[in-house]
């Protein structure tokens, strides 16, 4: 017995729309994977200019350290008072370096999903004081002024105020065209504000 099985038109126009569909599906997850690369280059040209970027602030600092050193051990027979200026003035870089590191740091938590907060009680008028005695320090020509109105307590992490106060600040000396730059902390009921002008 020979059975010759032959499809009708209906199967046949059946088959053609579940290869329509398929053909659609594949499609569609082309363009999604497509999309997905892009991504992927667009994050990986951000993450390279960031680095990049870090790169180029840590040299800053880490000249200021050989430069300073060098000077450390050409005066051996300096007043201890002179040492210590420049020792801090070493202390003061150090810090920076820090920050930067420990924002390279974050772009990896972050991305790791892995950043907490370490929440501590303190007074935001003083920190401010101490980041803005921290440059100028480092840029004793241009006048940097501090105001406290009131005083500002709260729970937050000092480490993350520390660097966005920083990165504010170092943004209004950097293009701030040598002008004098101001810092205000005020408080209005339960919230405190940062204002820095340039």
């Amino acid at each position: 017995l020979v059975v010759i099985r032959c499809d009708s038109d209906d199967d046949a126009a059946n088959h053609l729309l579940e290869l329509n569909e398929q053909l659609d599906i594949l499609k569609k997850e082309v363009v999604a994977r497509r999309q997905i690369e892009r991504g992927l280059v667009a994050a990986l040209k951000a993450r390279d200019d960031f680095v990049g970027i870090a790169a180029h602030e840590l040299r800053n600092p880490l000249n200021v350290f050989h430069l300073t050193l060098q000077l450390l051990y050409r005066m051996p027979l300096r007043s201890g008072n002179d040492v210590r200026g420049i020792l801090e003035k070493l202390r003061v870089q150090l810090i920076r370096i820090n920050l930067l590191v420990g924002n390279l740091l974050d772009v990896t938590r972050i991305r790791a999903g892995k950043l907490e907060l370490e929440l501590e009680r303190f007074d935001l008028g003083e920190l401010t004081k101490e980041v803005v005695h921290r440059f100028a320090e480092l840029h004793p020509d241009i006048p940097l002024m501090v105001r406290v109105n009131g005083t500002a307590a709260g729970v937050w992490d000092r480490f993350r105020i520390d660097q966005a106060v920083s990165n504010v600040i170092s943004n209004a000396i950097k293009y701030g065209l040598r002008k004098p730059v101001t810092v205000v902390v005020s408080v209005e009921g339960r919230k405190a504000c940062v204002a820095v002008q340039d």
